[in-house]
């Protein structure tokens, strides 16, 4: 299993916390609704929701680990350049779950980034 979830974790997930995340898929119903999901995905609607948010007018903070293997550095690099006021930091020794393998850093910069939209703009 550390295999299998080394794309997404330099840390590893123990058995427990494996089990509360597909414990769920147990269920036939809720297979159903997920298979369901993911089918009516479409590039239409994902492209709509780019455009609506290219005037977004608050920052925007990306954290990204820097051996993601799941989503490429490039995607976190287009995320930037379309949102006019993101920020894009990149996590070091983390892969895509930042909040397995960073936890303390990635609430750090969540808290710095949040204090910083309380203070006043000049």
């Amino acid at each position: 299993r550390i295999l299998l979830m080394q794309p997404i974790t330099h840390r590893g997930v123990d058995d427990d916390m494996l089990a509360r995340w597909t414990g769920s898929l147990r269920n036939r119903g809720v297979r159903r609704d997920v298979r369901a999901a993911f089918a009516g995905m479409k590039p239409e609607y994902t492209l709509t929701a780019a455009l609506a948010n290219q005037d977004f007018p608050r920052p925007i903070l990306i954290a990204w680990g820097d051996d993601d293997r799941l989503f490429k550095r490039r995607l976190a690099e287009r995320l930037r350049d379309d949102l006019p006021h993101a920020r894009l930091v990149t996590l070091a020794d983390c892969a895509a779950f930042a909040a397995i393998d960073q936890p303390q850093l990635l609430a750090e910069l969540i808290d710095e980034h949040l204090r910083d939209l309380t203070l006043p703009m000049s």
